[in-house]
């Protein structure tokens, strides 16, 4: 069977082939399928479904519920045993899910530093494996290629692991791409993955999928590093205006303060364009994140 990414541009989604209790599971190559969720309402994160081999890949489980769904999904639309699991990094909503397959003989690809710690948790509690990835690997199911390779460095978190098929050209991006009002910036060094992005982004991709939203075309990968800049950018030019009282407030109150302030000037009209109605608690989370590494 032809794995060739449909080219319809105008719908990078693919072909629908499930949907049930606001999951959608779309085929964007034989080997590859996309599982968009909802976090507002579920609190579940997108997923990925990457067949070969005769077993199933998936990238993140988000709750206990969804694994439960995603297994029944596996086995309707593929008919396969679920070998191997990508966690993209451990945050809440793509990894609560883990303790349903820690009884079954599954291996969680992970970044190193994660696997560590995984390892550590559930020492003998568990048949599942974890294995860690340091910066680069190449894997085979069956005759579908996948690059697995990490930053080095944090990015969106220390642990986050990107997951490549080269022949189909698409990207797993968890959270170090998503919809701008989704941004989360709370074990982010944004400096490191304004980098990263821009370095990621100098290889060929159709797709891009990532851990909230739906799927991109690669320019996606360019276009957040630029919303990543100009916040930062932003955060540092007004760090640099406080006066040395203010730098050592970080109550709530003086970040609204400040805040409120910049958001009134011109320069900061392409933050509120490209982030919208979340543009300002993004600066906030930026700013407070340059203020501390400021002040350290």
């Amino acid at each position: 069977m032809n794995s060739a990414i449909p080219d319809k541009d105008d719908v990078l989604n693919g072909e629908l082939v499930y949907e049930g209790d606001r999951v959608f599971i779309y085929r964007l190559a034989d080997c590859l399928y996309f599982r968009k969720a909802n976090l507002l309402e579920r609190g579940q994160c997108n997923g990925v479904y990457i067949v070969g081999g005769g077993a199933v890949a998936a990238v993140d489980i988000p709750t206990m519920e969804a694994a439960v769904e995603m297994e029944n999904e596996i086995r309707m639309l593929f008919g396969l045993p679920l070998r191997y699991i990508f966690l993209t990094h451990p945050h809440k909503d793509h990894i609560d899910g883990i303790g349903h397959f820690l009884g079954s003989s599954v291996t969680f690809i992970v970044s190193s530093l994660l696997a560590s710690e995984l390892s550590r948790s559930y020492r003998g509690k568990n048949k599942a494996l974890f294995m860690g990835i340091d910066r680069d690997a190449l894997l085979y199911l069956g005759d579908t290629e996948i690059r697995v390779f990490t930053s080095g460095y944090t990015m969106h978190s220390p642990y986050d692991l990107f997951v490549h098929l080269p022949k189909e050209k698409a990207l797993c991006t968890g959270d170090c791409v998503v919809e701008p009002w989704i941004l989360y910036y709370h074990s982010a060094d944004v400096k490191n993955w304004i980098a990263g992005l821009r370095q990621i982004g100098r290889q060929s991709y159709r797709l891009v999928l990532p851990g909230h939203g739906p799927v991109f075309g690669p320019d996606v990968i360019g276009k957040t590093a630029d919303f990543l800049q100009s916040l930062y950018d932003l955060a540092g030019r007004s760090i640099d205006e406080l006066a040395p009282g203010e730098r050592c407030d970080l109550d709530a109150s003086t970040i609204d303060r400040i805040t409120d302030r910049i958001f009134c000037r011109p320069e900061a009209a392409l933050i509120k364009q490209n982030g919208g109605a979340e543009a300002e608690r993004q600066f906030r989370m930026v700013f407070r994140r340059r203020l501390y590494e400021f002040l350290k």
